[in-house]
């Protein structure tokens, strides 16, 4: 099974610019919305933990390679590390600037399977693998799905 399209992965600081603002507006809305103070205390910490699991969740894209198959497979794996072969859960939701996939990952070694949900952008990726990442998506991902359930 041939690789043809690599594509390493890095982090947007336009979407992380975003859970900031997003974040902290919601803090100050919330600064200014709620009147007893545990009640506030608890919101606070809420929009804290969500932006910190938003916030890594970014984070995490940095060194992941994603190798796309023209029959429709996959691969996944660290950059220094050896690739795993996945595939995606669900039909790719893909739109001109934003891709949501879900990615099933079998268990190796002593992991278990688990699922990965990721929201790539087009600053997520390098150059022009922004247009032959929806290509894929559109085409060899659907094909892929199908012949594997």
């Amino acid at each position: 099974m041939a690789a043809p399209l690599r594509l390493h992965l890095s982090v947007s600081r336009f979407v992380q610019a975003s859970v900031l603002a997003l974040h902290g507006s919601a803090g100050l809305a919330l600064f200014f919305a709620l009147e007893p103070f545990w009640l506030r205390a608890l919101c606070t910490m809420l929009i804290l933990a969500s932006a910190w699991k938003s916030w890594h969740g970014e984070a995490r894209k940095a060194g992941i390679c994603l190798a796309l198959a023209g029959d429709g497979h996959m691969l996944l794996g660290r950059t220094s590390s050896a690739l795993v072969p996945v595939r995606l859960a669900t039909p790719a939701m893909a739109f001109a600037g934003v891709a949501w996939l879900v990615i099933d990952i079998p268990p190796v070694q002593a992991s278990p399977a688990r699922r990965w949900r990721v929201m790539l952008v087009r600053a997520n990726v390098c150059g022009d693998q922004w247009r032959q990442l929806q290509i894929w998506l559109r085409h060899r991902s659907l094909s892929a799905s199908v012949l594997s359930a």
